[in-house]
Parts: C-alpha cells; sequence; structure tokens
C-alpha cells in the first residue's frame, strides 16, 4: 500500500508538484500529501515516473511559462502558437467569405473582408516584433488593438440582395411584343 495520498484535499503537507517535459513545459499536475522533505526521487517513485521526469514544486505563472532547470521563464513561443490557433479559428470562421462565389453588398464590403483576412494571414509575422508582455495582453483580449479589426458583419440577406431572383422581371431583357392581327 502506498504510504501518500494522490489527493486534492487540503492538508498540513499537501504539495502540487509540476511534472514537466524535456521543453520544460508542464505535462502533469499532481496535488499529494507527502512530507514537505519528501526527495524528488521518492516522489518519482509514488509518481511511477522515469528517473528522467523533472518535477518542479513552485507553480507557473501562467502556462506560457517554461521551467529552464532553475526557475520558470516567459515562453513566446508558447505564446505565438497560441495566437496561430486563435488566428486559424478566425480565418476558419470567415472562409465562406473569401470563396469567389460569394455575394458581398458591394466591394468596400468585399474588400474590408479581404483586408481582414489579409491582416489575419499577416499577424504571426508582426507578432513575432512583439514582446512577451505585448503578447499575452493580445490573447487575454481578442479586442486589443493589435487584433485586425471585424469589418462590417455580413448578413444573411446580403448574398440574397445581390442575387437575381429568378422569378423576377428581368429590366434589361426586351419586352415581348404583343400579337399583330394579320390580313
Amino acid at each position: 500500500m502506498n504510504e501518500f495520498n494522490d489527493s486534492s484535499a487540503e492538508g498540513d503537507n499537501l504539495n502540487d508538484f509540476f511534472i514537466v517535459d524535456e521543453n520544460g513545459m508542464v505535462t502533469e499536475l499532481h496535488a499529494l500529501d507527502v512530507p514537505l522533505n519528501t526527495s524528488h526521487q521518492k516522489l518519482k517513485q509514488i509518481l511511477n515516473l522515469p528517473n528522467t521526469a523533472r518535477i518542479v514544486t513552485t507553480p507557473p505563472p501562467n502556462s506560457f511559462y517554461k521551467w529552464n532547470g532553475k526557475q520558470w521563464v516567459q515562453a513566446i513561443e508558447t505564446l505565438l502558437q497560441e495566437l496561430r490557433a486563435r488566428r486559424d479559428d478566425l480565418l476558419a470562421n470567415s472562409d465562406k467569405l473569401g470563396l469567389v462565389d460569394y455575394q458581398f453588398k458591394n466591394d468596400q464590403e468585399k474588400q474590408g473582408w479581404y483586408r481582414y483576412r489579409q491582416q489575419l494571414r499577416d499577424l504571426p509575422k508582426h507578432a513575432k516584433t512583439l514582446d512577451f508582455n505585448a503578447l499575452e495582453a493580445m490573447l487575454d483580449d481578442e479586442t486589443h488593438p493589435k487584433w485586425p479589426q471585424l469589418p462590417e458583419t455580413p448578413t444573411e440577406n446580403s448574398a440574397s440582395e445581390n442575387t437575381p431572383n429568378p422569378s423576377a422581371p428581368n429590366p434589361s431583357a426586351p419586352t415581348p411584343s404583343a400579337p399583330t392581327p394579320s390580313d
């Protein structure tokens, strides 16, 4: 029987242990009721971890930090990955607007969406010039000024307003002439 309990209940010996991978990123969190002086080697045995596993007892400030072997450091590449993932979602949500046959109300609306989608595609390139705090602020708030501004949202009617109605009369078609009586 294991002398230590894997638990989330509070106790005198409750400690959070972060398991970090070879890149310093947290892969697991364990709350164990163990004496404070328990060695990392003993913790690896308790948690059934390989000897190469790294255990960290201080929490990272947030998920955008990695362990460098001594302390938590900013992981700007993780911020950039998260930014790309959010950008990809925004692009996917507006994919229909990039189709050649999508009917916009007018050219201004079309150009607005074209600019917005291009700015989203360019975002990772521009984001690399920002510092950690600016990137973190962007990810905390999608209305942050560094995010491309959403153009006027097309309504379902915008496609139908420009789509010809086959049952409506065509004003440019010649009007049929009435039959003339013949002699």
